[in-house]
């Protein structure tokens, strides 16, 4: 290799052990599907989310927790959909036509009932404000953050792991 490449590759090389400088850091985003529950603004980023389907052709679950909305086949497949105005205890007024979000990982997917989509938004990481010492309960551990804009996003990751979002009781039928 020349002295001119070595040199080339001395300053590629100290460019990019360069720390990060904070204007950098703020720059970086996260892509969220943001939809309506109870008319409050959720988020939950798009890593987490398979698709987003209307809500059609569902079958209701007799004697499950409040929060099982049902079932619905998609191609084959079929999916759980939880409530989380019920899991949250928020207003279950709706609005809207209600689509629900599909959340999947290498284990597990489940649907999440809606009342409607948003849009996506690019929020900066370091523009999420922590969570509200007032939030207590359910909502305060699957949250992430809440943007400026007042969208609260929630941890998909949380809830796909959940326990508390796992039923596995099993009824004896008499």
């Amino acid at each position: 290799m020349t002295a001119e490449g070595i040199s080339k590759m001395k300053r590629r090389a100290e460019i990019l052990a360069r720390p990060i400088e904070n204007s950098q850091v703020n720059n970086i985003s996260i892509e969220l599907l943001v939809f309506k529950l109870a008319e409050e603004r959720y988020g939950i980023e798009i890593k987490h989310i398979r698709e987003v389907y209307p809500l059609k052709d569902y079958t209701p679950l007799p004697c499950t927790p409040s929060f099982i909305f049902g079932l619905i086949n998609i191609r084959r497949k079929i999916i759980a959909i939880l409530d989380l105005k019920s899991f949250f205890n928020l207003s279950m007024e709706t609005k809207g036509e209600k689509k629900i979000v599909i959340l999947e990982n290498n284990t597990k997917s489940f649907a999440l009932v809606t009342d409607g989509i948003v849009g996506i938004e690019r929020p900066a990481t370091q523009s999420l404000q922590p969570a509200l010492p007032t939030l207590t309960g359910v909502k305060q551990e699957f949250l992430q953050g809440i943007t400026n804009d007042g969208i609260v996003v929630l941890d998909g990751h949380k809830l796909l792991t959940s326990k508390q979002l796992v039923v596995d009781e099993i009824m004896e039928l008499s």
